[in-house]
């Protein structure tokens, strides 16, 4: 079975990490493991090879639907894994077949909440700015003393 998880669970604040970890215990072994993000109509490919996660950093611009697709020899599966960062990140892990429809009774979510950071204030006028500067003057070359100088 090929499944995916979400860690860390817990509060989360905006900027933090979440790990989408795709594993299975298939039997040939998978030798390949490719993650994409769907977002709108566009697929992208994230990351192919031995990648059993994939770290993303919880602000806008990352959301979408992931999923890792599983290969071993003659069988693929895949999970998927909603990000969205208004402000939740869900994932689901349920092992799919590639030509399997999406069935909700299918499907286990799993969810993270986090909470988007507080606007930093902007600087009073009356704040001192103070200045400070700084002057190097090069170092005078020492002589090299002679042979004999060295040698009485």
């Amino acid at each position: 079975m090929t499944s995916a998880s979400l860690n860390p669970s817990g509060d989360l604040q905006e900027g933090d990490s979440v790990t989408l970890t795709c594993s299975s215990d298939a039997n040939p072994p998978v030798h390949n493991y490719t993650w994409y993000r769907k977002t709108g109509d566009e697929t992208v490919l994230q990351g192919t090879g031995r990648m059993l996660n994939l770290t993303l950093n919880l602000v806008p611009g990352v959301d979408g639907l992931y999923y890792c697709e599983v290969q071993n020899k003659g069988h693929s599966d895949r999970v998927y894994g909603n990000v969205s960062t208004i402000p939740m990140v869900s994932g689901c892990g349920q092992g799919v077949p590639a030509d399997h429809k999406d069935d909700e009774d299918d499907v286990q979510y799993t969810s993270v909440q986090f909470k988007p950071n507080k606007q930093r204030e902007a600087p009073s006028q009356e704040e001192k700015v103070e200045y400070a500067s700084v002057q190097f003057k090069p170092n005078k070359q020492r002589e090299v003393p002679s042979q004999e100088e060295r040698h009485p």
